[in-house]
């Protein structure tokens, strides 16, 4: 049966939960592993095929609100534990890591198609995650950070779901091929009524990540600059914590 919501009418995207378990986490050596509940595999149907993903709940708390759930795109074949369970920590958020196929294998829509389903599913299933159904980020890392920006484009023009914050680490807003929609976010236009951003980004001015930031400025879109001079050390993640809304 589809979902009716908003007047949108979506397949169920069911998962098939692959793992389920308390330790294993491979962390960055400064994040203690209690700060994690647990960790789960899952399976997502999109328009290309299977889309995998992997969730980490932070520890509970039964005295706050759900967490936020922030879902993050990256590469399919790379390694963002330590980044999702650092994320999961220092933002206190519901993390979805979504693998899109990389661009060479697969320069079609279909792979923007894959991360509108991904984000779909989650905007109906928070609440199945323990996580606030009113509090949606999307985040990604690299060409992962030009589908995050892409789907905060296509929700903001489908006027669902609503979208609290983009993440974008580091964004490669020209990976993507033209023919790929919405993701070449330096390209497109218009920028207006976008979610507000958190970009992190090198120290230089012709950086993707500071043009599209004087782009969403341009535009009136709030947007927090976080800098990252050194590409290789540890990411500013309390820095960006920071610029996530208190309830």
């Amino acid at each position: 049966m589809p979902i009716v919501h908003d007047r949108h009418a979506r397949s169920a995207f069911p998962f098939r939960r692959a793992f389920a378990h308390d330790g294993g986490v491979m962390l960055s050596p400064t994040r203690p592993a209690a700060a994690l509940r647990r960790v789960a595999g899952l399976q997502l149907r999109g328009t290309g095929g299977r889309v995998p993903g992997r969730v980490w709940w932070p520890s509970a708390d039964p005295t706050e609100q759900p967490p936020p759930l922030l879902l993050l795109f990256h590469e399919r074949d790379a390694d963002v534990t330590a980044l999702c369970a650092d994320l999961c920590r220092e933002v206190g958020a519901v993390v979805l890591a979504s693998g899109a196929r990389h661009p060479d294998d697969a320069p079609d829509p279909a792979v923007f198609g894959d991360a509108r389903a991904v984000l779909e599913w989650a905007a109906d299933h928070a609440a199945d995650l323990d996580a606030d159904p009113r509090r949606l980020l999307v985040a990604g890392a690299g060409p992962g950070a030009a589908l995050a920006g892409g789907v905060a484009m296509h929700a903001r023009d489908d006027w669902w779901p609503a979208i609290e914050r983009q993440i974008l680490i580091h964004p490669a807003l020209d990976a993507w091929p033209p023919s790929v929609p919405y993701v070449s976010a330096l390209r497109s236009a218009p920028l207006e009524g976008l979610a507000p951003a958190t970009i992190v980004s090198g120290t230089a001015v012709r950086t993707s990540g500071a043009r599209y930031a004087a782009r969403l400025r341009a535009a009136d879109v709030p947007v927090e600059l976080v800098a990252h001079a050194d590409a290789g050390g540890p990411l500013p993640l309390a820095a960006v914590a920071a610029t996530v809304r208190t309830p």
